[in-house]
């Protein structure tokens, strides 16, 4: 079977393999696409799934604003969990494209290129072609990783949804060592964002995250809190996101990403933490974010040095992530619709 190949950039292609369209478990009218990205000197491809309407396999998907989600490390916020499944969906009956990158990887700092490298692939495809911006969300680490992604993509990014952020935990650095906690990037934040937090999480505390967000660079910061829930958003003995707690974050999630395609965020219904009333930084907010943007801006130097090889997962770790990600049954012609040919890696 012919596989679908377009461009990326120079010296990297991408392509959705022979069987590779297949449509979502319980979800009519929706598929998911496996998608490949072939990196100069590396035997193995960086993966990503797509999740679209089907019509969009023929006619590219209708909204210009895409989804781009990082999956967590924590139970439940996997890129295949039912939270990132739930959000994949939920937007993408809305007519948005949503990619995931495919994990696990190992390293968080290598991610990071991973994630960005995912969103070239969707946006470069045929089915992203009428995509003009982006907003970018995470779950738990995966918060962590779009926050820093959002300032390094070559995209244009409209803005951010952030689930979990684990703003008191260590954050990885490219040099080895970590920072202590992980506020340097939202500091940096520059486009309108959207935090949803656990009231019960320890690894980000309400008060600290209100005042970091206070003093990002974003003029626009919305914050939700899921009271009494955990890192997985989870009620205390529960197994997993309560069908309630799943509906209300999606339904804030869905009002956010339509304001910020609409250019609307002044009609958002959800609580600001931060707005343009808050007037300029406090000297003290004004010197924290200039740190900020010092610190990673090296961050940012460094990773672009890093070799395309250490963007993927080791080999046993790609192989468990290709044996549990189907989703659903294989739709067997292997068609990518009419724009794969617009490709032409």
């Amino acid at each position: 079977m012919t596989r679908f190949h377009w461009l990326v950039e120079k010296r990297v292609g991408a392509f959705v393999p022979p069987g590779g369209v297949a449509p979502c478990a319980g979800e009519p009218g929706l598929v998911d696409v496996m998608c490949e990205a072939e990196l100069p000197g590396c035997a193995r491809t960086l993966r990503a799934c797509l999740t679209m309407q089907a019509a969009a396999l023929t006619d590219a998907a209708p909204r210009d604003l895409g989804i781009a989600l990082a999956y967590g490390d924590a139970p439940g916020l996997e890129w295949r969990g039912p939270l990132a499944t739930a959000l994949a969906t939920a937007f993408a009956r809305e007519g948005y494209l949503v990619v995931r990158e495919i994990g696990p990887h190992s390293d968080e700092v290598a991610r990071q290129r991973a994630f960005e490298k995912c969103l070239d692939t969707a946006a470069t495809s045929p089915y992203g072609r009428r995509i003009a911006r982006w907003l970018l969300a995470g779950l738990g680490n995966g918060a962590r990783v779009a926050a820093v992604a959002g300032a390094r993509a070559r995209a244009a990014v409209a803005g951010q949804m952030l689930f979990a952020y684990p703003l008191a935990a260590p954050m990885p650095t490219i040099k080895g060592s970590t920072m202590p906690d992980s506020a340097m990037p939202l500091l940096r934040l520059i486009v309108p964002a959207l935090l949803v937090a656990p009231g019960a999480d320890g690894a980000c505390p309400l008060a600290a995250l209100r005042m970091a967000l206070k003093a990002a660079t974003s003029p626009d910061v919305r914050l939700v809190v899921a009271e009494g829930t955990d890192g997985s958003f989870r009620a205390p003995g529960a197994a997993a996101v309560s069908p309630e707690l799943l509906a209300s974050l999606l339904r804030d999630a869905l009002a956010f990403a339509a304001a910020a395609a609409g250019g609307r965020l002044d009609d958002c219904g959800l609580a600001r933490v931060k707005g343009p009333e808050d007037g300029a930084p406090t000297p003290a907010q004004l010197a924290a974010v200039q740190a900020a943007h010092l610190r990673m801006q090296e961050e940012d130097a460094l990773a672009f040095q890093a070799p395309p090889l250490s963007l993927l997962p080791p080999e046993e770790e790609a192989d468990d992530a290709a044996a549990g990600g189907g989703g659903g049954e294989q739709q067997q012609d292997g068609t990518a619709g009419g724009g794969g040919g617009d490709g032409g890696a």
